[in-house]
């Protein structure tokens, strides 16, 4: 027997009145998915701009509006509940945006827009640049050692994740030159390597790993519980912000505001 759900779904961005309550079909969970029954969204300025064609990460076709939700675990799909500690019938919340999920190989440049989110397979990955906007998340897969090479900038915007997924090793990313841009409020967790370039850390940012760079600059209120990596090609300079929260074996000596 088909099961079946019940969804808010707009044909077309431009118009509140558009909006349409429709029956689909619900179909089984996916590999790596759960199905959650909903018992709570969340009604935010961001769906109404995207019901009306105002957000800049607006699906160009028909979609259901909303991100976040809350509700119990009613099943899941092949190979998801090994992955996981949850277990059916546990309450949880998330995000209802579409995860895309990559696979390694060789990439031109990855661009993840306001909010949304993509997943790295374990493995080897290489890309021209990654671009991530606002709350947009990246995240590799549980599995074998990753490593992600990249030619030129990482750019990740404010209050986004960058790194592992719950109990996946920590990704080594290695950065052939340019700018490593670690925004205001931004999750990252990985090993980074960019000897040649200058890695920007934003106010309340977050880096859970060890660096390598020729020049680290920080913002206030950050957290780094790294330990610096040796740099063979360029010397290590660093530049604490004020009231940088650092968990080093060494001592820190100067903080200057940027």
């Amino acid at each position: 027997m088909t099961m079946l759900r019940q969804v808010w779904r707009i044909d077309k961005a431009g118009s509140l009145d558009r909006l349409r309550l429709q029956d689909e079909a619900l179909p089984e969970p996916s590999p790596g998915a759960a199905r959650v029954r909903v018992e709570a969204v969340g009604l935010n300025f961001a769906d109404v701009f995207a019901c009306l064609g105002l957000y800049s990460a607006t699906p160009a076709g028909a979609f259901i509006p909303g991100l976040e939700y809350a509700g119990t675990i009613e099943a899941f799909g092949p190979g998801a509940e090994a992955r996981t500690d949850l277990r059916v019938g546990d309450r949880v919340v998330g995000r209802g945006d579409p995860v895309a999920v990559i696979p390694p190989g060789v990439h031109g440049y990855l661009q993840l827009e306001n909010g949304t989110a993509a997943e790295l397979v374990a493995g080897a990955h290489s890309f021209c640049g990654i671009i991530a906007g606002r709350h947009a998340r990246l995240t590799v897969q549980t599995g074998v050692p990753t490593t992600i090479d990249v030619a030129g900038d990482i750019r990740l915007g404010n209050d986004g994740e960058f790194g592992r997924a719950s109990g996946a090793p920590l990704p080594h990313v290695r950065v052939a030159s340019g700018t490593v841009v670690i925004a205001a409020g931004v999750d990252f967790a990985g090993s980074l390597a960019a000897p040649t370039a200058r890695v920007l850390v934003g106010r309340g940012a977050t880096v859970f790993g060890d660096i390598c760079a020729d020049t680290l600059l920080t913002g206030r209120n950050v957290t780094l519980p790294v330990v610096p990596m040796s740099c063979s090609a360029r010397s290590w300079s660093f530049t604490p912000g004020r009231f940088t929260t650092m968990v080093l074996p060494w001592r820190m000596t100067s903080a200057s505001p940027m």
